[in-house]
């Protein structure tokens, strides 16, 4: 186990004690593979160097990135062409040329086996359960205290002391856009995500009042201002139209998705979906800088999500903006 303070690599077998005074949580002996360093390494990634803030969903997709990265295909498919070449030799020399006795061409094919099954394993996913990592979160939470940058409860039900004045929340309001679930509030207004957007943003529980009631106030008070809708690839975000907390005339609502078609056109929920299909559909699995990459064209265009994937990948490589990283 290599030392978060120090970078010493600690020998298991001499405890949870580092030299320079860390203690270890994780064990990977007893934690299902997990490290400090491997925990730590997971939350950078989830936090873009703890410069955003992120979910539970989002650091469950940090892991499944982390995972994937240490996949080596290369490798993999190099291994599995050496077996089989060493396969067809000893068949070769042990059958027709006669030259390796029955006891090698057992031998060989034991060796020849165990070199695919590498290659095999260098080829598979083997990503994290969704349970294991909310165990090693909990557990990080419990024993070390919170994560500064992880969101784990709604953080905007108290309104700023100035909350009344009529246009501390206009900044040039361009749209309103309203999320299924009040912590992606807080993502994207704790990541300063609705500024940049010029969007007022709030949950269909009409999280938080004090925007739901001045995002009311506008779409009354300005007919051309445009709604957008942001939900999870489920029935329930697809009914989320009628249950707005605020009234809006149905000619100006533009639904952005996330649909079930989208999931598999964006790389990290594609990957999710490998492990756990149940999450793969969540909005909220998608990394902060990703969902702006695809919020922003979107509310520019006025376009769902779907037809901002369908011009990048006409555009570029799949394996471009909305890759496993």
């Amino acid at each position: 186990m290599r030392c978060p303070s120090c970078g010493t690599n600690h020998k298991k077998k001499a405890g949870n004690l580092c030299s320079c005074g860390y203690m270890f949580l994780f064990r990977p002996d007893t934690h299902d593979g997990w490290t400090d360093g491997k925990f730590l390494a997971c939350v950078r990634r989830a936090s873009r160097g703890d410069t955003a803030y992120f979910t539970a969903d989002q650091f469950f997709a940090a892991c499944c990135r982390m995972w994937a990265s240490k996949r080596k295909p290369a490798i993999g498919i190099a291994a599995i062409i050496i077996a089989v070449l060493g396969l067809l030799y000893l068949a070769w020399n042990t059958f027709l040329a006669g030259q390796i006795p029955i006891g090698g061409f057992v031998f060989g094919c034991f060796i020849s086996l165990v070199v695919g099954l590498i290659g095999v394993g260098h080829l598979r996913y083997n990503l994290p359960k969704r349970r294991v990592v909310d165990y090693a979160l909990k557990k990080w939470i419990d024993e070390r205290g919170p994560l500064d940058m992880l969101i784990t409860e709604p953080r905007l039900n108290d309104p700023p002391p100035d909350y009344e004045e009529p246009d501390i929340y206009d900044y040039g309001v361009e749209c309103i856009l309203i999320v299924q679930h009040d912590l992606m509030v807080d993502e994207f207004v704790l990541n300063n995500m609705h500024a940049e957007m010029k969007a007022l943003v709030l949950s269909t529980s009409g999280y938080p009042w004090y925007i739901t009631e001045r995002a009311q106030q506008l779409v009354l008070e300005r007919d051309d201002l445009p709604v957008y809708l942001l939900h999870d690839a489920t029935p329930s975000g697809r009914a989320m139209q009628d249950e707005l907390p605020i009234t809006v005339p149905m000619d100006r609502i533009m639904d952005l998705g996330l649909h079930e078609s989208d999931t598999q056109n964006i790389g990290v929920l594609k990957l999710v979906h490998r492990k756990e299909p149940s999450y793969a559909n969540r909005v909220s699995m998608i990394p902060t800088a990703a969902l702006a990459g695809l919020i922003t064209p979107a509310i520019m265009e006025q376009v769902a999500i779907q037809e901002v994937l369908e011009r990048r990948a006409m555009a570029e490589d799949s394996s471009g903006f909305f890759g496993y990283g």
